[in-house]
């Protein structure tokens, strides 16, 4: 959805009649799906490459196209026979970054329970200056338990998510042509393996709790921020932030729950916001209109200040399925 009528507004209540600086277009989408022996259950957005992870890598699929900001939501939400009771996998994005995700295997099958949402803003710069932003996000307290008894090669449990960009700066001397940048910001994760060792990065934990039949790990509320690269005069910058909840079980009787916020209630989580690096006396135009569409929604933070004791990190090798 393009977003003209948001600078429509800014430029109306100034009185100046100018071209757009900036196009600011966001999309939203989910994905939630139960794989068991014999049946599936999928809603929203097919995931077609697992782990969910690596599926995330591709940033192609379609969207839902949202006003910037807003409280529309895209939602997905699959349940084993259709009863929550036996087991889900739900997931929830809104346009003003609030991601939310969970799975829940009760009936203690083999089997894997996935979810993931996905938030996107693409900046279109159509000024000679250049624009600094900030992107402020949350992430919700989480949540990753195994219950039944584990022998070894059990359950693979993880929750976490991710930031990437997408870049495109003009380039030869005529115009019309472009040099893309691509890589990730920002990432974070939880992950109990199948050997029960607890790994992490950038989550903190608040709860532990070991026992012959159940094995859980609470993480407190992140907020952070990341720099986002700068959009050079003309050019255009993609944001990808991505969360998901992963369980895979291989035994029977073994069940257990990953969330990053409540999966149940849908509505989404804290939200995020884009802000100015960069703060002048008298802003030029595209600062202003970037200070306007914050103003026009985007869901403030609140600064989370407990004392943290932080997760392990995990070998930068990266970690099995």
């Amino acid at each position: 959805m393009n977003t003209r009528w948001i600078l429509f507004l800014y430029f109306l209540v100034t009185g100046n009649i100018v071209a757009a600086p900036i196009d600011i277009t966001t999309g939203i989408v989910t994905g939630a799906a139960v794989y068991l022996l014999r049946q599936d259950y999928k809603d929203g957005a097919e995931i077609t490459t697992l782990p969910v992870w690596t599926f995330l890598e591709n940033k192609t699929y379609g969207a839902q196209l949202v006003t910037p900001g807003s409280s529309e939501k895209n939602e997905s939400f699959a349940a084993v026979e259709g009863n929550r009771q036996l087991g889900f996998a739900s997931s929830v994005s809104t346009g003003a970054a609030a991601l939310e995700v969970g799975v829940e295997n009760n009936v203690r099958s083999r089997g894997s329970h996935i979810s993931f949402a996905r938030y996107y803003t693409i900046f279109k710069n159509n000024t000679d200056q250049e624009i600094n932003l900030d992107f402020h996000f949350v992430v919700e307290p989480g949540e990753l338990t195994t219950t039944g008894i584990r022998d070894g090669d059990t359950a693979h449990l993880r929750a976490g998510g991710f930031i990437d960009y997408s870049l495109l700066s003009p380039s030869g001397p005529f115009g019309g042509t472009y040099d893309e940048t691509k890589g990730r910001l920002y990432d974070y994760y939880a992950d109990i393996g199948f050997d029960d060792r607890i790994t992490g990065s950038k989550l903190t934990a608040s709860f532990f709790r070991n026992e012959e039949s159940l094995l859980s790990l609470s993480t407190e509320r992140l907020a952070a921020k990341v720099s986002l690269p700068t959009i050079p005069g003309r050019g255009e910058l993609t944001v990808y932030y991505d969360m998901f909840a992963h369980m895979n079980v291989l035994d029977f009787e073994v069940g257990g729950l990953v969330k990053l916020g409540d999966p149940t209630d849908l509505v989404g989580g804290a939200g995020g916001r884009f802000v100015e690096r960069t703060v002048t006396a008298i802003p030029e135009p595209a600062m202003s209109v970037l200070t306007v569409v914050a103003l026009l929604g985007m869901a403030m933070l609140r600064v989370h200040k407990d004392s943290r004791v932080n997760l392990p990190r995990a070998p930068r090798s990266g970690d099995p399925a």
